[in-house]
Formats: structure tokens, sequence, C-alpha cells
């Protein structure tokens, strides 16, 4: 984190950042203890450590990648910032990164604006739908993951229109409308 903290301070001083380990989510800190104790080291985890810069811009998002990965190991990029992104309108870069330790972490840089939308649609994914018993109960949730992918479209939309005209997501792209 603390790297993290300085890295802002110095280059991306309005980025947010967050940072946390994954322990908090699934099975819990007993599952990360089981399996380190049958790996014998964190080096064989790949997102124990999870960080999150939010940043104003699709350009800003693109800087803090580059400036990242010229000053730690990077052994996966998705770039999910593109002008297709993913088919449920989540954009974003994602970075794992290998510290000297051996231990790798997972960066997410994203647009501020994305954050309430992307916290709906975390919950919405994490509803079963094989427990959506009624089909009006399956279709309501099918209405709400379109409509939150739509904000996120039309966040990406704003952005965009904020872009240069010599914007990677500009050039030699398919061009939306409407």
């Amino acid at each position: 984190k603390a790297f993290l903290e300085n890295f802002k301070n110095t280059k991306h001083k309005t980025a947010n950042i967050s940072v946390s380990l994954k322990h908090k989510e699934k099975d819990g800190a007993a599952s990360i203890a089981k399996k380190l104790e049958k790996k014998g080291s964190a080096a064989h985890f790949s997102d124990i450590l999870r960080a999150r810069f939010d940043v104003d811009t699709i350009d800003a998002a693109r800087a803090v990648a580059q400036d990242i990965k010229k000053m730690v190991k990077t052994i996966e990029f998705d770039d999910f910032l593109k002008t297709e992104g993913r088919a449920d309108g989540y954009r974003a870069i994602h970075l794992q990164l290998l510290f000297k330790d051996g231990t790798s972490g997972e960066l997410q840089i994203r647009l501020k604006k994305m954050d309430k939308a992307l916290s709906k649609s975390h919950k919405l994914y994490k509803i079963k739908t094989s427990g959506l018993t009624t089909a009006k109960g399956a279709a309501f949730h099918d209405a709400a993951l379109d409509s939150v992918k739509k904000e996120l479209d039309d966040i990406w939309f704003d952005a965009l229109q904020k872009q240069g005209l010599g914007s990677e997501e500009l050039i030699d792209t398919n061009i939306h409308v409407g």
C-alpha cells in the first residue's frame, strides 16, 4: 500500500486508491491459511493482494498503467478499456504484478464515475440465478443487469467524448452511435 500511495502522490495525485486482501471475500482467511499451509509460501497465489486506482479519464488510466509497468514487473495485462469493452459493460485495465518477494497482486485501474454502477453490478452477479424460482424474478434480474450495463456504457461514452482526437480509443476503431 505504501508503494501505491507514494506512486499516487508523485505521479497521479487525483487518483483514488483502495487496497484489500482477497481473504475478505469467498472462503475468508481460513481458506488462505489452508492454501499457505499446502503451498508453503504466498508466492504461489496470484491475487491475494488486490489494489484499485480510480481515475478521472481514460487517458489517466492508460498513464497509470504505463507508469506502473515501468516500475513493477507485469506478468499479465488485460485491457478492458478498449471501445468494445466486455459484454457486461465493464471497462478497466487489469495488471497482474510480480513483486520482489515473489508474491503477486492484481491492480485494477478504473474510471471513478463507474464505482457506483460497478458496485451494483457486483451485487447482481453475486445473486445465483438458479435460486430465482419464478420467471418474473429471473426477468427482473436480467433487466437489472441490462440497466447496469447501460449505465456503465453511458459513463464510458461520456468519458470517450472527453478524449482528445489522438486518443487510442478513437484511432482505428469502429464508431459507435446512439
